[in-house]
């Protein structure tokens, strides 16, 4: 099975911490890729685990009409290209252009956890 998480933020915090600990489980019994937009302490903790990062520098957590424009593309190419059987959504921004980017990428599965409530 591959698995992509997608996560707004590489800074450490929850859902930083979240998503590092299902990509390690995971990563041991499937094929496992974090996406997410920043070069913060959750990239270089991944690497140091050996699980694939995939950086996305347009990805903020501002709102930007064009550069949101822009990863939303950029995502649907990379879903179409790497045809993950679940993405798994985390955070609000990335959930919203990840859930439409994977709908237009036709991923059988899409998962969305919310955070910081």
């Amino acid at each position: 099975m591959k698995i992509f998480y997608l996560i707004t933020k590489s800074k450490w915090g929850g859902a930083q911490r979240y998503v590092f600990d299902l990509a390690t489980h995971f990563g041991q019994s499937s094929e496992v890729a974090v996406i997410l937009g920043g070069e913060g302490a959750l990239k270089k903790k991944l690497e140091e685990a050996k699980v694939r990062v995939i950086s996305l520098p347009k990805l903020d957590r501002d709102v930007n009409l064009l550069k949101d424009l822009g990863v939303f593309f950029e995502l649907v190419s990379l879903l179409k290209k790497e045809r993950p059987d679940v993405v798994h959504l985390n955070s609000s921004k990335i959930g919203g252009l990840g859930a439409l980017a994977a709908r237009f990428a036709r991923v059988p599965r899409i998962i969305f956890t919310g955070h910081g409530w």
